[in-house]
């Protein structure tokens, strides 16, 4: 199957899994080796994926990744397998939940900006923290430019699909708990 990749992905990453980033390399080397690249045109039915990781959807001739990595390593398999498989842009939206762990804050903004073309913080389940200050803490460490912060999620994702282009991966994101 041509979606092949994307049901590995899935299954080999799913929480009930421990894969190590190795793997995970090691495995995509593999599929891009033997010419079984990730189609961007296949139909939902052809994907066998887990609730919440790697669910896909068309919209507009873009592809929209929703994914719930909720581990730091599941995280930085979905923004390399993500750029890996990008035909062209990749633009995330992510945020941070609130009263939840300060630290993973920074290494969010450092992941995603690293490896995407455009990265859109906004508000993720604030809960009674000022959304401001969670992404403060996100962008604080952050030396570049390709960040655009829009507290409202919903905006955020209607700009990422306005900026968008055909053939364009928008990836939304719930970041490491």
């Amino acid at each position: 199957s041509k979606c092949f990749p994307l049901f590995i992905y899935s299954t080999v990453n799913s929480p009930a899994k421990d894969v190590d980033t190795i793997s995970i390399d090691i495995m995509i080397d593999e599929i891009i080796s033997q010419g079984l690249t990730w189609h961007p045109d296949c139909h939902i039915s052809d994907i066998k994926s887990i609730p919440g990781r790697m669910n896909l959807y068309k919209y507009k001739n873009r592809t929209i990744l929703v994914d719930y990595a909720h581990s730091h390593l599941a995280f930085i398999n979905v923004m390399k397998y993500l750029q890996k498989v990008a035909k062209k842009n990749l633009i995330v939206v992510v945020g941070a939940g609130g009263l939840r762990n300060q630290e993973n804050r920074s290494f969010i903004g450092k992941i995603t900006t690293l490896n995407s073309y455009k990265v859109i913080f906004t508000e993720d389940n604030s809960r009674t923290e000022d959304v401001k200050n969670i992404i403060d803490e996100i962008t604080k460490d952050l030396n570049v430019t390709n960040y655009i912060v829009e507290y409202d999620r919903k905006n955020a994702i209607d700009l990422a699909i306005s900026i968008s282009k055909e053939e364009d991966i928008i990836a939304i994101l719930l970041p490491p708990l």
